[in-house]
């Protein structure tokens, strides 16, 4: 079974592969998750709506960052910076997690594993809600079905192997941050081959969050 690249010395290496073994009673070999990052996921959506509701975040740069996400580039304006690709900044800390080739890239939500990438749709359901709601004055349907438009037009243009696979599980978390932040029920998961390495990521008590034009959210 491929491992991820460790990048301590062996001492440290041996020491964590016995607390695995001591202290979880698992066998190291068998496949774990990345960390649990459900707090510091309902964190970042809060943080962002804290932003949206600033005064100084006036209409016209609520226009400007709405505008961003449509159309094909739509899909280069937004991101939690930690939940692109395989997430190294998300599994790298966190030797002990990540392990196993079908886990690798992953995170734990309210107890179930994903893929890192597909939890970032959680990111444009949440934004999109606030333009709906804010900008564009739809009613919540119309919006929603525009979105799903925009993600399938987002996934024409990739070149991922199983392009039915990749928008079923966008549309899932674009579902959760559209329609159920704060109540937040996390979809199928689609990674649950892998154990929880019941190791909760504590690096920053959120995700960095790029949402084009605004600066960074830190």
């Amino acid at each position: 079974m491929r491992r991820r690249e460790w990048r301590g010395d062996s001492d440290e290496l041996v020491s964590e592969v016995e607390r695995q073994k001591e202290v979880k009673g698992r066998c190291v070999d068998d496949p774990f998750c990345g960390p649990i990052i459900t707090g510091v996921l309902r964190e970042t959506l809060r943080k962002i709506d804290r932003f949206w509701g600033r005064e100084d975040t006036d209409q016209a740069q609520k226009e400007a960052g709405c505008s961003a996400l449509t159309g094909t580039g739509g899909w280069k304006a937004w991101d939690m910076i930690e939940l692109k690709e395989k997430c190294p900044d998300i599994t790298g800390p966190y030797p002990s997690c990540a392990i196993g080739e079908p886990c690798e890239g992953t995170a734990e939500v309210t107890g179930k594993c994903y893929r890192c990438h597909t939890v970032n749709y959680v990111t444009i359901g949440h934004i999109w809600r606030l333009c709906v709601d804010d900008v564009w004055h739809l009613d919540t349907s119309t919006g929603w079905y525009r979105l799903l438009r925009a993600i399938a037009l987002w996934k024409s243009f990739s070149d991922l192997v199983s392009l039915e696979w990749s928008f079923s599980a966008a549309k899932a978390w674009a579902h959760t941050g559209y329609w159920q932040f704060p109540g937040f029920a996390a979809p199928r998961e689609d990674r649950p081959m892998c154990e929880s390495c019941r190791q909760t990521w504590d690096i920053r008590p959120s995700f960095v969050v790029k949402w084009t034009p605004f600066p960074d959210l830190w």
